[in-house]
């Protein structure tokens, strides 16, 4: 195993299916992951009392400095527990800013928006959205650990594993080969997403996997389907 191990800032690249939460103590526009993690079919996903990511979509695109800072003093002004990130989604058709919110209860929503509201942070009214697909960027902090040369493990989430490319992928020819790919490969129960995370010296390029139960033997079957379909 090698020792090599990255904890750094990066933005990972999804898209997945947006719905509106309808919740009247909160009057700003809330949105959801109606399916978390669309290429996976297992039965341990997260459960919906908790969901796996709620979106407080903003009036405008804040700087993640300004985003960061809010939810810094959001966070000692209260009691709850939570993580909270800057991010950008589209929204009819429009590119619009988001906070995104993971291990936040629907009924902490109001709490939290109020406190962010404080910090100068605005959000867009809520309205009537029905379901649809967006690409979503999400900027956070990635610890990993190399498990095989190319291949990292996510230190805090098990489930999760990232596979080193050679050169940054664009969502559409990303989103092609992943389906070209699965009708290839005797074991496709797994969701795939692009990350970018700085180094000291450059961008290293990744493909992110969930799977509940992958193993390094598996992984590697992916990466060399990955790879030998990017040109």
């Amino acid at each position: 195993m090698s020792d090599k191990t990255f904890s750094s800032l990066g933005t990972i690249t999804k898209k997945e299916t947006l719905q509106l939460v309808d919740f009247d103590d909160c009057k700003s526009l809330i949105l959801e992951i109606s399916k978390p993690f669309p290429g996976y079919h297992g039965h341990n996903l997260p459960e919906k009392n908790i969901p796996e990511s709620l979106f407080l979509v903003t009036k405008e695109i804040y700087s993640n400095e300004r985003i960061v800072r809010a939810v810094m003093a959001a966070k000692k002004n209260t009691e709850l527990k939570f993580d909270a990130t800057p991010g950008v989604l589209y929204l009819q058709n429009s590119l619009v800013g988001a906070v995104r919110f993971k291990y936040l209860k629907y009924k902490e929503i109001p709490e939290v928006a109020k406190l962010l509201m404080k910090e100068g942070i605005e959000f867009k009214n809520r309205k009537l959205v029905t379901p649809y697909d967006s690409i979503i960027h999400i900027r956070k902090f990635f610890e990993m650990e190399e498990i095989e040369e190319g291949i990292y493990h996510d230190v805090k989430q098990d489930n999760m594993f990232y596979l080193e490319i050679p050169k940054k992928l664009d969502w559409d020819l990303f989103e092609k080969m992943t389906t070209e790919l699965k009708y290839n490969i005797e074991d496709s129960n797994f969701d795939a997403a692009l990350v970018y995370i700085y180094t000291a010296t450059s961008i290293l390029d990744l493909i992110r996997i969930f799977d509940e139960e992958c193993s390094v033997a598996k992984l590697n079957v992916i990466k060399r389907k990955y790879l030998g379909k990017i040109k």
